[in-house]
């Protein structure tokens, strides 16, 4: 009887896993993500999610970052490369492709990315940050963290982390983003 409602327990746990969302296998989340950064034109590739839909069906999502200055018909070539490569090599169908432009060109845009990177990237516990903009009319500043799940106090620390950036760059706007850590 012992057996028999441990494995109704183990069933049930596996299936809840399967319904309310597990994190994919680190292995093959990696691999996806360097497939994605070995095209020239990606700058770096965030927020990865893979959806499980059984056997050969998986579906996902990723952002990429590319040069701003990239024509809307170079990024649909891209985006079709990257899905096509991703499907063949890892059985697994990109549904969306979420795209950060990122500014190479505009000295200004780059010293405060590259300060504020460097300062947020003191923290051993953030595993990467992305997603940077400066919206000069505004004067505002826009990026997201991904602050490790194994912090207890993730909130605390991307709020310290905030007021340290705004300490270092006070005469600036802020739209810091907190993001998920939902793949390796």
């Amino acid at each position: 009887a012992l057996f028999i409602l441990k494995s109704g327990f183990e069933s049930l746990f596996d299936t809840m896993g399967d319904i309310v969302g597990k994190r994919e296998d680190i292995e093959l989340t990696k691999a996806i993500r360097k497939t994605v950064e070995s095209f020239p034109r990606v700058l770096g590739a965030y927020d990865l999610t893979v959806h499980d839909y059984g056997t050969e069906k998986k579906v996902g999502d990723i952002h990429i970052e590319v040069d701003e200055n990239m024509s809307v018909g170079e990024l649909d070539q891209l985006e079709n490369q990257i899905v096509l490569k991703v499907y063949q090599e890892h059985k697994v169908l990109l549904g969306g492709i979420s795209v950060y432009a990122l500014a190479t060109n505009d000295p200004e845009t780059i010293k405060l990315r590259e300060g504020m990177y460097g300062l947020v990237k003191k923290h051993p516990e953030i595993k990467n940050v992305h997603a940077f903009h400066y919206y000069k009319e505004k004067n505002l500043i826009r990026f997201d963290m991904v602050i490790s799940f194994d912090v207890k106090k993730r909130k605390e620390l991307y709020n310290e982390i905030c007021a340290e950036v705004k300490k270092a760059y006070p005469q600036y706007n802020y739209f810091l983003v907190l993001d998920s850590d939902v793949s390796d």
